[in-house]
């Protein structure tokens, strides 16, 4: 697959300034974990990934003005109902405009790097 080549891939560290841009994402998008009534912390679980030295981590995909584009976690524990030994990709996003674009490709090949 060719991937875009208007991206950049980081870690959510350098950009810690899009917690609040992720932060409502995430709530949109699995409200039912993240939204009213929602046993899910979008925030906590954002800031628990603000690293690179350890688990969990979260790579951003950036456009070339700086718009965020996705996201993709890899985090130690297993997600949901799936129980096992990690690490575990979570979290994979990507703008609805920019779905079958290669961003969710990039940045899963990215935490895998």
């Amino acid at each position: 697959m060719n991937h875009p080549t208007d991206i950049c891939i980081a870690h959510l560290e350098d950009f810690s300034g899009l917690l609040p841009t992720l932060e409502h994402r995430f709530i949109e998008e699995w409200a039912p974990s993240y939204g009213p009534g929602g046993l899910g912390n979008a925030r906590a679980d954002l800031m628990a990934c603000n690293s690179r030295a350890a688990l969990p981590i979260c790579l951003i995909a950036l456009d070339k003005d700086g718009n965020l584009l996705g996201t993709a976690m890899l985090k130690s524990d297993s997600v949901g109902s799936e129980l096992g030994v990690g690490p575990w990709l979570a979290a994979v996003l990507a703008r609805p405009e920019r779905h079958g674009k290669g961003i969710g490709t990039a940045l899963v090949e990215a935490i895998e790097k």
